[in-house]
């Protein structure tokens, strides 16, 4: 069994301390997708280890099956490896993987498991959204199918005061919300790249103040409309509910010892997302973030709530 020396890195998450433990050269695994941030309160106080590279003796899983094919998961595709996990751990081995690998098995599965995991362990949404605060400290959370505007509404409302919590990654537990600095993908009509995560160590903890459902068009009309809770709770399982959205349901029910405490823990977060909804105001809005009039109304709109 190979041995190699591991080095131990540690970031601040709305879970408590995420320890990342690599080989030396192999440190900036993380760094160009997650950033420090600042969280005045905190879910629990968890640690979380994530190690890369180091031989182990996984047993036998679906997403290990799948990892030796080097189907990763989704549509995420890459070096065949191994991979065993718990409540309190994920190691991941690639074969021959270098810095780069890493760093993407990071961002396309061992962030997304983790926050997933935890949010299973305490009660709390890992949600797939854009969250932003207001001038007021609370949070506006924008939902939408990916390629949707998300990140280009994010800009836009940037430029009247409002603040970035998270791009991507966002927890929400009690009527709160917490933000992950991770980096920023930015597409094109025929490419894509990653914005690295913000350099500031900022707080990204708010109450949460008003929920929208957002998808861009070309189209100089403007229109919005309040959702009912049966739609609204159907569009956010399939577009913005992290378990669903990253089909992460195979590794998260590994974790618990029968299939049946795992639809417990599922029930829970569908009642979780049903109180959350019926806790705030939700609407659907659609335009032309690029037409001034139409920003305008989104404005109106986010701060008449």
């Amino acid at each position: 069994m190979k041995t190699i020396q591991l080095e131990s890195y540690y970031y601040q998450t709305p879970f408590g301390q995420l320890i990342i433990n690599c080989a030396q050269e192999n440190r900036a695994i993380t760094d160009p997708v997650l950033g420090e941030a600042n969280y005045k309160k905190t879910i629990s106080n968890t640690k979380y280890n994530i190690t890369f590279g180091a031989d182990s003796s996984p047993k036998s899983s679906y997403r290990n099956s799948q990892f030796a094919k080097g189907l990763h998961l989704g549509h995420h595709i890459g070096l065949p490896g191994q991979v065993s996990m718990s409540t309190d751990m994920l190691n991941i081995v690639l074969k021959n993987g270098c810095l780069n690998d890493y760093t993407k098995i990071f961002w396309n599965y061992a962030l997304k498991l983790y926050l997933s995991t935890m949010s299973f362990q305490h009660s709390a949404l890992h949600l797939k959204a854009t969250t932003l605060s207001d001038k007021n400290g609370n949070a506006l959370l924008v939902i939408g199918k990916g390629g949707s505007g998300k990140s280009t509404l994010a800009e836009k409302l940037n430029l009247f005061g409002y603040k970035t919590l998270s791009n991507t990654h966002t927890i929400y537990k009690d009527g709160y919300v917490w933000g992950m600095n991770t980096w920023i993908r930015k597409r094109s009509e025929n490419s894509q790249h990653y914005i690295p995560p913000s350099p500031l160590k900022t707080e990204r903890f708010a109450k949460l103040k008003s929920i929208i459902i957002f998808e861009k068009n070309e189209s100089p009309e403007y229109h919005e409309e309040p959702l009912n809770i049966e739609h609204a709770i159907n569009f956010i399982i399939q577009f913005g509910l992290a378990t669903c959205n990253y089909d992460l349901k195979e590794d998260l029910s590994e974790l618990f010892e029968s299939s049946l405490e795992y639809l417990s823990h599922s029930q829970r977060e569908y009642f979780l997302l049903t109180k959350m909804l019926n806790s705030v105001p939700i609407k659907y809005l659609t335009g032309d973030i690029h037409n001034n009039s139409t920003l305008d109304k989104i404005l109106y709109n986010i701060e008449s709530n």
